[in-house]
């Protein structure tokens, strides 16, 4: 999905990492492979600089930080 450039663009014009990012909590999905792939997709978007702001531009209405990378690191802490 996100191997080539092309792939990599569909990904950030369809907000792939914010879907994506749904299955790095815990208290969603448990499952470890469900995660990790999450993580492989948000990672290989991460490359386009796009993809770079998608992850920071998504603010958790509580503390104001980005969500999504505050899912990656607890989603770390827990393995």
């Amino acid at each position: 999905m996100s191997v080539n450039d092309d792939g990599k663009q569909e990904c950030i014009n369809h907000l792939v990492i914010k879907t994506s990012a749904v299955f790095l909590d815990r208290g969603f999905v448990d499952s470890y492979d469900n995660a990790l792939n999450a993580s492989l997709v948000i990672m290989s978007c991460s490359i386009h600089l796009d993809g770079k702001k998608q992850i920071v531009d998504e603010l958790s209405m509580e503390e104001g930080e980005p969500w999504i990378i505050q899912l990656i690191i607890h989603r770390l802490q827990d393995q």
